[in-house]
């Protein structure tokens, strides 16, 4: 999402997948995945109960995102995908975006995770649809 707003002349369409929102508020609060610390005093690694490590330069730069001016940058048609019970991410951070943006379109795959375990089909089918509206689109201004 940020890179899309950097690079908003070139691309046609976004599709954020489970767009992680709330990245940069619980960063702030001490928070990333399930793994607490001081928000100010944050350690060189950071190791949630899954295990994966994370350097505390990624929660410093969490910190700092500006997610939400990213997103009112980007104008063009985008595409959220989120599960309606993702674990990971909150399904409203993908109510959210979609408010946010001005050309969004919002698909909620019910029952299933962050990575879209059980219904992958789903997310694919609404992925190639849009990416098929958004090249017809491309072509009609182009033509």
């Amino acid at each position: 999402m940020l890179a899309a707003a950097l690079k908003r002349d070139v691309l046609d369409g976004l599709i954020p997948l489970a767009p992680a929102t709330v990245i940069r508020d619980r960063a702030c609060e001490g928070r990333v995945f399930d793994a607490v610390f001081d928000p100010d005093h944050i350690p060189d690694e950071i190791i949630p109960s899954e295990g994966r490590v994370l350097s505390g330069n990624y929660v410093r730069t969490a910190q700092m995102l500006p997610v939400e001016e990213a997103i009112r940058m980007y104008k063009k048609p985008v595409l959220i995908v989120h599960a309606d019970t993702d674990e990971t991410v909150p399904v409203a951070c993908a109510y959210d975006a979609a408010e946010e943006y001005s050309r969004a379109q919002l698909v909620i795959i019910q029952g299933d995770t962050h990575c879209y375990d059980h219904k992958l089909p789903e997310v694919i089918k609404a992925v190639k649809e849009f990416l098929i509206r958004t090249q017809a689109g491309r072509r009609g201004k182009q033509g």
